[in-house]
């Protein structure tokens, strides 16, 4: 993978500063990235492109956590996928994640580019199976709540309503007056 803005190099590093990375099954989606010539890295498991709902959706279930190391997404739809399947996320606070990787309720944040901080939030993570299962259900709840598709379809409706009162209202205060 040649996508710098992916992260690979970084998620990596921070998972061979892992307590015991020995211990840890990672799995990469799509194409697979060359991997670092770099100490304590455990085996990655490519799935390739997965085409199917039904596919992403039992890779993402059968997760504890997903790790989303980018260095700048707006509101990537991985995020939102694993977090719909009940599964926490760690990844660096960058564009949208926050507004959805909630410290505590829905995952955890790394500052940008600190791979020992998103060790620690990885490591945290895997000593901590209550907390994470928790969070999991927390980020299945805030995925219904916010992204349910009739939720969606009420903002948009709200959306385009302001919109088009914003730009009658403008036109309006424009037009002659007829006396």
């Amino acid at each position: 993978m040649d996508n710098r803005r992916k992260g690979a190099q970084e998620f990596y590093r921070a998972v061979s500063l892992l307590k015991d990375p020995s211990k840890v099954v990672c799995l990469g989606f799509g194409e697979q990235a060359e991997l670092p010539a770099m100490d304590r890295i455990p085996p990655i498991h490519n799935t390739g492109y997965l085409r199917t709902a039904e596919d992403l959706s039992r890779v993402y279930s059968a997760s504890d956590l997903f790790v989303m190391p980018s260095l700048g997404e707006n509101m990537p739809q991985t995020v939102i996928e694993a977090m719909a399947c009940g599964t926490p996320c760690v990844a660096f606070s960058v564009g949208g994640i926050p507004e959805v990787v909630r410290p505590g309720k829905t995952g955890l944040l790394a500052e940008l580019q600190d791979c020992q901080q998103l060790a620690a939030q990885i490591q945290w993570m895997i000593d901590h199976p209550e907390q994470r299962k928790a969070m999991g259900c927390g980020s299945r709840k805030l995925v219904c709540d916010e992204f349910d598709l009739d939720q969606q379809t009420r903002k948009y409706v709200r959306l385009y309503e302001h919109v088009r009162e914003a730009a009658f209202s403008s036109i309006g205060s424009r037009l002659p007056r007829i006396a």
